[in-house]
């Protein structure tokens, strides 16, 4: 068995804590976490919310100054009043043109929101969101009813929310 100098350990091991206080010689990438918020919001902007034709209905909403460059996940939150959820589909329109599906099957309420509805909030991971550059612009959000059978609407989309995570 081969012994080393005592010398020699106890120098390897300065230089190994030297560096590892230091962080390693190298920085993170990218910047401090932040997010930003559209808060839940009315669809029609007044005090109640649109009726859900078999046609979609779509509402535009913009962030006023955003700091995030790199966005890492949206979470989406839908208030709707809708006796069945399982009619819908939703849709997040980007301002870069990217249109992503907003899962709801399978989503459980998180509470009841504003006036009336359900809240569903749903979070879009980072591998969907790697076409968007910027939170700049308008972004929508469409529902539709797709219950061929009825002609009548019996749902309301009564707000929306929006919160982008990332890096500034």
């Amino acid at each position: 068995m081969r012994h080393f100098p005592l010398k020699l350990v106890c120098t390897g091991l300065t230089g190994i804590l030297f560096l590892t206080a230091c962080g390693g010689g190298s920085s993170p990438a990218g910047g401090s976490s932040t997010q930003c918020l559209l808060p839940l919001a009315y669809a029609d902007g007044m005090s109640s919310g649109i009726r859900i034709d078999p046609q979609a209905q779509a509402v535009n909403r913009q962030f006023n100054a955003c700091s995030i460059q790199r966005v890492q996940s949206l979470n989406v939150g839908l208030c709707l009043g809708h006796s069945q959820i399982s009619e819908l589909s939703a849709q997040l329109l980007m301002p870069n043109g990217t249109l992503l599906s907003l899962p709801l099957q399978g989503v459980n309420s998180a509470g009841a929101c504003l006036v009336g509805g359900q809240l569903y909030e749903t979070t879009l991971p980072a591998n969907q969101l790697q076409s968007l550059t910027s939170l700049q612009g308008p972004w929508t959000v469409r529902v539709n009813d797709n219950n061929p059978v009825s002609t009548t609407p019996i749902g309301f989309l009564v707000g929306w929310s929006l919160q982008a995570s990332g890096l500034q």
